[in-house]
């Protein structure tokens, strides 16, 4: 997330920093696989999600794809059946491969098989327990088909990025970030410094003062990181998951203005280190939830519970409309119009 930050701070334009994936299927027992990622691959041979009443749930849900529905569809029938008390009493449901048989166990699945039985659970005899984790964000900074963004010779490819996966990344679908427009960026970076000279932008020595200030500002702190953190992650996961309300987005973004105004202690360079990244958490946590509070309508992976509304054909809740995050107000080092060139069409702005 520090990517997100550095760019915000700059003035780069972000956009759909409030698609958040929640992959279906993290471990949540035992505790020390707790939000380890369970490959798609269990569902693919033919696992069974059950609930605690041992029902496939997902006939309720996608009765034709049963549970090789999309990874948002799966995500939200679990988070359902948990949040309706239907989950097991740790907090999840089952994944169940019991009825295919050691051999295509040991076969189809050996790693999954060798990663349990590390933690004591041999799953030829008994189910996984899984809950939705977060896994991915489909936001980031605008970028052209040349991997260009809003601030003069600054690219990016990766996770960093948005709007290469619209609402909802597919598995696998992160090659498109690396290979392809890491590629890209490499290419068209290189071709733009042959022609262009250092820069020595007033904006620069002023982000170098204000750098040191705010490393003076974590060198007299008095705050604990450990609460910190903790005040966040779970204001995140009660009020910004998978499904969202204005009242709890609300209420997540009060909490991370306060979290924000309390200043960490640095007694340590590596201390002083984790401030800079809890810094940057708050910022992307606040961006995550202003975004939500902007998109009025549920889209992908991200839904708003507070919303009601009926999608046509034409408004396919899978279709991408952009919207558009940067901080106003701020000298940036280089600014380039790149409207012509992004891909999607309207736009919010904070």
């Amino acid at each position: 997330g520090q990517g997100y930050a550095m760019a915000y701070r700059a003035g780069a334009e972000l956009i759909d920093m409030e698609m958040v994936q929640f992959h279906p299927t993290g471990a949540v027992y035992p505790y020390d696989a707790r939000g380890r990622l369970i490959t798609e691959a269990v569902r693919g041979e033919g696992g069974y999600l059950k609930n605690s009443r041992g029902e496939r749930f997902m006939a309720k849900y996608d009765p034709e794809r049963m549970e090789l529905s999309t990874r948002d569809v799966v995500a939200r029938s679990i988070a359902t059946e948990i949040a309706e008390g239907r989950g097991t009493d740790k907090g999840g449901v089952y994944l169940d491969v019991t009825h295919l048989g050691a051999a295509v166990i040991e076969e189809r699945l050996p790693m999954m098989l060798a990663q349990f039985l590390n933690f004591g659970v041999d799953i030829r005899k008994e189910p996984m327990e899984v809950a939705p984790t977060a896994h991915h964000m489909m936001g980031g900074l605008r970028i052209t088909p040349e991997c260009r963004t809003t601030i003069k010779g600054l690219f990016a490819c990766g996770e960093v990025t948005g709007g290469i996966h619209g609402a909802n990344r597919l598995g696998g679908n992160s090659l498109a970030d690396t290979q392809v427009f890491g590629k890209r960026a490499c290419e068209f970076a290189g071709k733009s410094v042959l022609h262009r000279a250092l820069m020595n932008s007033p904006a620069i020595v002023g982000q170098l003062a204000a750098e040191e200030l705010r490393f003076n500002r974590f060198l007299n702190g008095s705050d604990s990181i450990a609460e910190i953190k903790e005040r966040l992650r779970k204001t995140m996961w009660e009020n910004v998951g998978i499904f969202r309300t204005a009242e709890e987005l609300e209420t997540a973004l009060a909490e991370i203005e306060e979290l924000s105004e309390m200043t960490p202690k640095a007694d340590s360079p590596a201390v002083l280190a984790e401030c800079c990244v809890l810094e940057d958490m708050l910022t992307v946590a606040a961006l995550v939830v202003r975004g939500a509070l902007l998109r009025e309508e549920s889209r992908g992976a991200h839904v708003r519970k507070d919303i009601v509304q009926d999608w046509t054909p034409e408004t396919s809740p899978y279709g991408h409309t952009y919207q558009s995050i940067y901080r106003e107000g701020i000298e940036k080092a280089g600014a380039e119009d790149i409207s012509a060139e992004g891909a999607g069409k309207g736009g919010n702005v904070q």
